[in-house]
């Protein structure tokens, strides 16, 4: 009776441990609006794409990998950093085309900080 004990209870730390590790490695990319990761903060899941200008201005090149989509023009002209997380890449558009992030940027090129017109994100 007493292994029938230890044996669940090594189940249930497993399965805790399981879950923790889960919720603490989220596939994301995090924008922001300032260097080094001040200001406002935006996370953006896995297969999504913000634009960041009215709805009715679509069209940006390579968004068909995206799932959702989704539109917030408060974000326009703002991004400063990015971070994509735990296999992520986040892809980066704007007047020069669209650009590919896989490290954390805590500042953007020149040509693209506060450019943005919008940002992907694509995790394994």
């Amino acid at each position: 009776m007493r292994m029938i004990a230890l044996h669940k209870i090594t189940i249930a730390a497993a399965a805790a441990i399981s879950i923790f590790s889960a919720q603490g490695a989220l596939a994301e990319c995090v924008i922001a609006e300032h260097a080094d990761f001040r200001g406002g903060v935006g996370t953006i899941q896995n297969n999504d794409l913000v634009k960041f200008f009215p709805k009715e201005k679509m069209g940006l090149t390579g968004e068909r990998q995206f799932k959702r989509e989704f539109n917030d023009a408060s974000w326009a002209g703002k991004v400063s950093a990015v971070e994509p997380k735990n296999g992520c890449m986040a892809t980066i558009y704007g007047p020069w085309g669209h650009r590919q992030i896989r490290e954390k940027t805590s500042l953007l090129a020149p040509d693209m900080n506060d450019k943005a017109t919008g940002v992907g994100c694509a995790c394994k």
